[in-house]
C-alpha cells in the first residue's frame, strides 16, 4: 500500500471528532494504534478511555503536501473540532 497524503478524521464512540493531516496517513494511523499521540491530549484520552479499536478512522481528503495546512484548517472549521464540546483538536490547524 502506497503513501496517502491528506486529511483524516477520527471519530470516537461518543461522536467526538479529531481532524489531522499527514504525508503518510496509514503510518499515522499505525502510530495512533500504538498510542503515540500523548501531545494530542484530547485524542489520546479518548483512545485510552474508549479503546483505539472503537474509534473510526477515515481519510476524508487526498491532496498535495503544499495544500495540507489549508485543507486541515478547512475541515477543522467544517466539522467544528476546535474549541467545541465535541471537538478534539487543540488548535485551529495549519502549519
Amino acid at each position: 500500500m502506497g503513501k496517502i497524503i491528506g486529511i483524516y478524521k477520527i471519530t470516537s464512540p461518543v461522536g467526538n471528532i479529531y481532524i489531522g493531516l499527514s504525508i503518510d496517513i496509514y503510518k499515522r494511523f499505525q502510530g495512533y494504534q500504538k498510542m503515540r499521540c500523548k501531545s494530542q491530549k484530547k485524542l489520546y484520552d479518548s483512545l485510552f478511555e474508549h479503546g483505539v479499536e472503537n474509534h473510526t478512522f477515515e481519510i476524508i481528503h487526498e491532496c498535495e503536501c503544499k495544500h495540507l495546512g489549508f485543507f486541515e484548517i478547512h475541515y477543522i472549521d467544517l466539522f467544528k473540532t476546535f474549541n467545541t464540546k465535541h471537538g478534539m483538536n487543540l488548535t485551529s490547524g495549519g502549519r
